[in-house]
């Protein structure tokens, strides 16, 4: 029975303007983010409330309204922070303390929560919204009888929410008060008998008492109303599976990875029932979509070695098993599987070592234990926290937020000078500020600018091959335009990928001039260029990533051999020689001493881009990838919500994976 269910009321949209007696660019920005709340574009609403935050750091509603932000994109420690900052500006905000506690719940620190509900509470007494989520949290944290205690007093003050009778018929339904349950989920249809969950909760407590005709009514009218939300076909799957409807079961778990694509408990039951109706290739199949999803999760192994040995797979189910045991090495049963396979490959002794110790896990565990045990497989009790299904229900359809969507987690790419279009580009970004591209950009010759940026740019190969013969006419004995048109040249060169002539056109604005920074800077890019492109021809590794689902980067089974990317790295260390402030030096030198494996190197690096340069967003992610790798979790996250405040929206796919608590 789900749990969990917030209520964030709209009315802080529609909050009166505070103190804001002050600049007319700091209210439209405001309004304009509060605009995008409303809207659903969070990370548009971010970008407006650091505005205001530039504007008047002071100002504690803009964090308010930016942690309300991060929270609606899962980044619940950027949030925490937020809401942190608010409370210290105005300590006596009460929605501060309310939406704090609800982010305290996200983040599974129930003590919090509810000591941060109590001070709401104390502030606000007659809030009716205070008291029915503060009841929610009480019964996350299992106080069901104070539960239902506070959803009775939200009704008191407000007879007309539906989730408080809602969510108080979940508390009664764990206090066995089946039959006032049922009247609460009644109730709850009565007020509003367009409301989706109430039906699906209805429809749950009708499975659990067997009446599978009622629920099955319950859960279609939950489809009828709500088309692209995928619990309700889950919740569907389930009632047809007790009907022994199995194809209706398999068409529902469908509809919800059609929606869901990455719902791996969706999966993990589809597997089996695929695996129940002989469907072994493609139980196999979900089951590996499970693993990368959660390379963690012990059923998926141990399920995938009981069919792998069904299908007479016998080494590939010996590998789950011994996977299963790595996670989880008291899975007495897991033993004894891995004992009857040894055995039919005639390894008696690896067989009778693994079944000796399936002995000693059975009895290990019967000896701590309190309770009866019928069978050996209550071994598996305590592996409770090694299952864990990524099963967020989103709606499909609709405007989806950046967490949910498809993408490979990577490194971000490296920075170099690129020729811009327009003369009113980004040297207005404090991030993208640098004197080098503003005093070239001073010649102003034929409408040719420069900028600094590390996204791809696309230009025919045959426009750029006639604006190089064009460039080697302009050419005159100006030593200043001379190397402008040198560089350029560079740059044209180094995007048909010509990385030859790119590096000896650098070379020769260099040579005319040695103390200029984006030739060296340039240089540097396109000798990393060159270097993954050569290799990329070979095995060897050049690319640091978390793909869509693996917590791994580029592991293969195989040894892989690095690209050694010493000579760029050494050519970024002279730009640094240069100028010891130059942010997008260090942020590239770090990225490429990530790709060689120094993880130290990187970080001192990535930490000195930031240092330099506090707007540089990808230096923050970057950064936060490499600690993932590392396993510092805790610093990763921080990092990357950092670079999902500056503007990096791919941020808040890798908290939703990888940044679930504190």
């Amino acid at each position: 029975m789900a749990k969990r269910i917030y209520i964030i009321v709209i009315y802080f949209l529609f909050f009166n303007n505070f103190y804001i007696n002050s600049q007319l660019n700091k209210n439209y920005f405001l309004n304009i983010g509060r605009t995008d709340l409303i809207e659903e574009d969070y990370t548009s609403a971010i970008k407006r409330f650091n505005v205001v935050i530039g504007i008047h750091s002071d100002m504690f509603e803009s964090y308010f309204f930016r942690g309300i932000a991060k929270f609606n994109l899962g980044d619940f420690q950027g949030a925490l922070r937020d809401f942190n900052k608010t409370l210290e500006l105005n300590p006596v905000f009460t929605d501060a303390f309310h939406y704090r506690a609800i982010t305290y719940e996200r983040l599974h620190d129930y003590r919090s929560a509810l000591a941060d509900y109590d001070i709401a509470v104390d502030l606000r007494p007659n809030s009716a919204y205070i008291y029915l989520n503060r009841g929610i949290a009480k019964l996350n944290f299992n106080k069901y009888e104070e539960a239902v205690a506070d959803f009775n007093r939200s009704i008191s003050l407000n007879t007309d929410i539906p989730e408080a009778y809602l969510n108080r018929g979940s508390a009664k339904l764990y206090l066995n008060d089946t039959i006032g349950a049922f009247k609460d989920y009644d109730f709850t249809i009565k007020m509003n008998p367009f409301y989706p969950d109430a039906y699906n909760r209805r429809g749950r407590l009708f499975l659990l008492t067997k009446e599978y005709t009622k629920a099955l009514s319950d859960f279609n009218n939950a489809v009828s109303l709500d088309t692209l939300n995928p619990i309700c076909f889950f919740n569907r799957a389930f009632a047809y599976e007790a009907v022994d409807s199995l194809s209706k079961t398999l068409k529902d778990f469908d509809k919800v990875i059609e929606l869901n694509p990455d719902n791996s408990l969706t999966l993990y039951n589809r597997a089996l029932l695929k695996w129940q109706n002989g469907d072994i290739d493609g139980a196999i199949l979900d089951l590996d979509k499970v693993i990368e999803i959660n390379p963690r999760n012990v059923y998926s192994y141990f399920n995938r070695g009981l069919i792998n040995s069904q299908k007479g797979n016998i080494k590939a189910a010996i590998n789950d098993y011994d996977k299963a045991i790595e996670l989880y090495p008291d899975f007495a049963k897991a033993f004894l599987n891995r004992s009857e396979l040894k055995k039919r490959l005639n390894d008696n002794k690896g067989s009778l070592l693994d079944f000796r110790m399936a002995e000693n896990k059975i009895k290990e565990y019967k000896e701590k234990s309190t309770e009866e045990l019928n069978n050996f497989a209550d071994t598996s009790v305590n592996y409770s926290k090694m299952i864990a299904f990524d099963a967020d229900f989103y709606r499909g359809g609709s405007v989806k937020r950046i967490q949910y969507s498809h993408i490979d987690i990577e490194l971000l790419p490296l920075y170099s000078f690129v020729k811009n279009n327009s003369v009113a580009y980004e040297s207005f970004d404090p991030k993208y500020y640098n004197t080098y591209a503003e005093n070239m950009n001073k010649i102003k010759y034929k409408n040719l600018f420069f900028k600094i940026s590390n996204e791809s740019t696309v230009m025919a190969a045959d426009s750029i091959l006639d604006i190089l013969r064009q460039n080697s006419l302009d050419i005159t004995y100006d030593s200043e335009l001379k190397n402008i048109l040198l560089f350029y040249n560079g740059i044209l060169n180094q995007e048909i990928q010509n990385y030859n002539s790119s590096i000896t056109y650098y070379e020769q604005c260099i040579a005319n001039n040695p103390t200029f920074l984006p030739a060296y800077f340039n240089l540097a890019y396109t000798q990393s260029k060159m270097i993954s492109f050569i290799n990329s021809i070979g095995e060897r590794s050049s690319v640091i990533k978390i793909n869509n689902y693996k917590s791994v980067y580029n592991q293969n089974t195989e040894e892989v051999i690095l690209v050694d990317y010493s000579d760029a790295i050494n050519t970024f260390s002279q730009v640094i020689k240069l100028d010891s402030s130059f942010s997008f030096a260090y942020y590239n030198r770090a990225t490429l001493k990530a790709f060689m494996k120094d993880y130290d190197g990187a970080i001192v690096d990535y930490d000195k881009a930031i240092a330099s340069n506090k707007y540089l967003g990808e230096a923050y992610f970057n950064k936060g990838l490499v600690l993932l790798y590392l396993k510092r979790n805790k610093e990763a996250c921080e990092s990357i919500s950092i670079a999902g405040e500056k503007g990096v929206s791919q941020s808040y796919n890798v908290i939703k994976r990888f940044c679930k608590t504190l």
